[in-house]
């Protein structure tokens, strides 16, 4: 990953937005944000944010975002709850 854009305040994250795709399919839209939309839901661990667009949160509710970093890039992936 490289260097943090200068332009993104203290207060940006990772936004997942739910784009469909056809009849009950979705793809899921990384993007980073300065700060949340409205009614995004916002989470914080270790000094990492992600805000979560409503409509993902509901297909996301059982789903635990992990994140990997090979090399100078992060891969994510989501896994089902234990």
């Amino acid at each position: 990953m490289g260097e943090a854009s200068p332009e993104l305040a203290n207060e940006s994250g990772l936004r997942i937005h739910a784009e469909p795709t056809g009849e009950r399919q979705v793809a899921f839209e990384l993007t980073m944000v300065e700060s949340p939309d409205e009614g995004d839901q916002v989470i914080e661990q270790a000094g990492a944010r992600v805000f979560v667009e409503p409509e993902a949160a509901l297909i996301l509710e059982d789903k635990i975002l992990g994140a990997t970093v090979v090399g100078d890039q992060v891969q994510f992936s989501l896994n089902e709850q234990d």
